[in-house]
């Protein structure tokens, strides 16, 4: 992962969720902060005329050697201040604020995404919830995920294992379509045959092997 986001929009039952700020930063670890929300790279400010912020910190997390998951991200969002107000309840303004993280990784083809509660009715939200984001060891792993994936899974499991949803896991350097496809090639086998019922069946060494050898590739 490479950059992230976190936007806070007003939540609006009955139409689309409004902005009300937004901050940009790379995916580092970030001891606890207070930096400025911006709309369209200005400067946010709420109805007293201050400045809105958002007090934040980010923690890198490794994982014991051999896991699936070699670390993970712990992004926390603390609070938020001074938000501009998107309704009027009652005649006084106010706003239904949750933020939401977003992720990219740096060649722009993998995200993530993740987003707080709402809290009603408050111009100064305090939410203190932790969102992670994990970082996948490498593509050789896919084929240990793929046998897990074969023996407990259903009939649709050709169907809901991809690319698409395996991709995000992975470090983007190592997160390439060419190589996720490989490894999911190599074991096409073993998911046919899962579907058919056979959940405890195993592929032919020929086909382990080729699994082995496409993903290490």
């Amino acid at each position: 992962w490479d950059q992230a986001s976190i936007t806070v929009y007003d939540f609006d039952s009955m139409t689309e969720n409004d902005i009300i700020g937004m901050v940009t930063f790379p995916m580092a670890p970030m001891e606890e902060t207070t930096v400025d929300l911006l709309d369209a790279g200005r400067k946010v400010y709420g109805p007293g005329g201050q400045v809105s912020t958002l007090t934040m910190s980010v923690e890198y997390c490794k994982l014991p050697a051999g896991s699936r998951l070699t670390s993970f991200w712990k992004v926390k969002v603390i609070k938020a201040a001074n938000l501009k107000a998107c309704d009027r309840l009652q005649g006084r303004p106010a706003s239904d604020p949750f933020a939401v993280l977003k992720v990219v990784s740096s060649d722009k083809r993998q995200s993530f995404r993740q987003q707080t509660s709402v809290i009603i009715n408050n111009l100064f939200p305090e939410w203190n919830e932790t969102l992670t984001v994990p970082v996948a060891a490498s593509p050789r792993y896919v084929e240990e995920a793929l046998i897990d994936a074969a023996d407990l899974v259903g009939p649709e499991a050709s169907k809901n294992i991809c690319a698409e949803r395996i991709g995000p896991l992975l470090p983007a350097e190592e997160a390439s379509h060419e190589e996720i496809d490989h490894a999911l090639g190599g074991f096409r086998s073993r998911l046919d045959w899962a579907s058919t019922g056979h959940a405890c069946a195993t592929p032919s060494s020929a086909d382990a092997e080729e699994g082995r050898r496409r993903v290490s590739v």
